[in-house]
């Protein structure tokens, strides 16, 4: 543990172990400084409780989000702001939910993709991108996914916004729930979370930069 291992990483399709070459990545840092969602971050209408639940990395800690019963953006938020690209994304889980936001900014400005993380879909899980304010403050660039193994999809968002709520994760309400907004659920609505990533100035995710209180940057 004393030295660095330089030996080449080489990038495999996470469902089916094919290898896809070399994985060649410039440095990043994840400004999300509790990647597995615990401690931080501020809670509007959703309860955070760590289950055993195994994550992408095989451990058996994973926190679960799960809606009040109440009129909320039902979301968690990590709140800063940039006025650079940012690219935010996570790791997510069907618990008894399927649609899930991810974005940056607030119920004023920001930017989101929703996903749908229902297990075995075979449609596509990008069903739209939105934006929260005018045009001229905020916009959607990209968004996309990632199957894995054990029904978890990493979903990523790609976007500028003047929002100053930070790294967004939301509970969304519906199949056309495209941007961040209050709404009514009943309480029972939950999903599992793991692996956040936040990065600035970036236009596009890179892999995963595991952080425990405090921003990590990795070398390229």
């Amino acid at each position: 543990t004393s030295t660095t291992n330089s030996a080449p990483r080489f990038d495999h399709n996470p469902a089916t172990g094919e290898s896809l070459g070399l994985l060649v990545e410039e440095a990043r840092t994840n400004l999300l400084v509790r990647s597995n969602f615990y401690a931080a971050g501020s809670l509007s209408g959703v309860t955070r409780t760590l289950t055993t639940e195994i994550n992408p990395a095989g451990e058996a800690e994973t926190r679960r989000l799960q809606c009040t019963g109440e009129a909320n953006a039902h979301r968690i938020s990590f709140g800063s702001n940039s006025s650079n690209t940012i690219t935010v994304s996570a790791f997510v889980k069907k618990d008894t939910h399927r649609y899930v936001n991810i974005g940056y900014g607030g119920l004023s400005n920001s930017f989101t993709a929703l996903f749908d993380i229902e297990p075995g879909l075979t449609s596509d899980r990008l069903l739209g991108q939105g934006i929260k304010g005018s045009a001229s403050n905020n916009t959607n660039i990209s968004a996309g996914y990632q199957d894995y193994p054990n029904n978890w999809v990493r979903i990523w968002a790609t976007g500028t916004t003047t929002g100053s709520n930070g790294y967004t994760l939301q509970l969304a309400e519906n199949a056309t729930a495209f941007s961040l907004g209050n709404w009514t659920a009943d309480g029972t609505e939950a999903i599992y979370v793991w692996g956040g990533q936040f990065e600035d100035d970036a236009s596009f995710p890179t892999s995963l930069i595991l952080t425990d209180g405090s921003a990590v940057t990795r070398a390229a």
